[in-house]
């Protein structure tokens, strides 16, 4: 994971918005010369067509020709048309760059300083089970969050399908006053698993919870030791 900071965000996508205008200012360059090349054609057309030769006056088409031949032009034309056609603006550029602006708008709404808790949170959540689901009607949990003290702001939702619509292993990613928070709620037991993540620490702080069905709530039962930023990825992907 590579840490950028909002202002090298910023600046990559000057980068990416310069390199698109560049790309189109070429399209636009080589389609006016495609153009300019159909125009002469026509010109030539009307000339040929259009114009009875007076003996009086030397022909206007041949002397026309003997400028610029026919054959060239043809040539020409087919050239841009084919080099025009063919060019189009990097997709991969595009994408990119509205990739970008997401993120540094949500980096500026959560008031973070860079992209490491947002690329965090898409690791934890990047599952490879077949089975992940997304669901908000589970027959087993009727919550649509399972952080009930506070909701999530930017919250990804994985649900890990052990039948058809019961839900085995729910896991929940988002962000509460600028940190960032993964919720792991096993079913069977109805405990929960919660890692807080701060930018400003190397420290993975876990907390534990159970919840209480009377109370429709998580009763904190402690903490267990924090765990290292760079061996949380591999954590999360385990537990879930």
């Amino acid at each position: 994971m590579i840490k950028k900071t909002i202002e090298q965000l910023k600046e990559d996508l000057q980068v990416i918005a310069s390199e698109i205008k560049a790309q189109n200012e070429r399209k636009y360059e080589m389609r006016e010369k495609a153009n300019a090349a159909h125009w002469l054609r026509d010109v030539y057309e009307t000339v040929k067509y259009r114009f009875t030769p007076d003996p009086k006056v030397p022909n206007l088409y041949e002397n026309i020709l003997a400028i610029f031949p026919m054959e060239t032009i043809a040539k020409e034309i087919e050239n841009l048309d084919k080099e025009s056609n063919s060019f189009n603006t990097d997709t991969s550029l595009s994408r990119r760059e509205h990739e970008l602006n997401l993120v540094i708008r949500e980096i500026t709404k959560l008031k973070l300083n860079s992209d490491e808790l947002l690329s965090i949170r898409n690791s934890a959540t990047a599952l490879s089970e077949y089975n992940q689901r997304v669901y908000f009607n589970l027959s087993n949990y009727k919550k649509h969050t399972l952080f009930n003290q506070q909701i999530l702001e930017s919250a990804i939702f994985i649900v890990k399908i052990e039948g058809t619509r019961k839900a085995d292993t729910l896991i929940e990613a988002g962000f509460f006053e600028s940190k960032l928070y993964v919720n792991i709620l096993k079913m069977a037991s109805k405990m929960r698993t919660t890692y807080v993540v701060a930018e400003d620490s190397d420290d993975v702080q876990v907390e534990i919870a159970s919840y209480d069905s009377k109370a429709e709530t998580f009763q904190k039962l402690g903490t267990l030791p924090s765990v290292k930023k760079e061996s949380f990825i591999e954590l999360i992907q385990k537990e879930a």
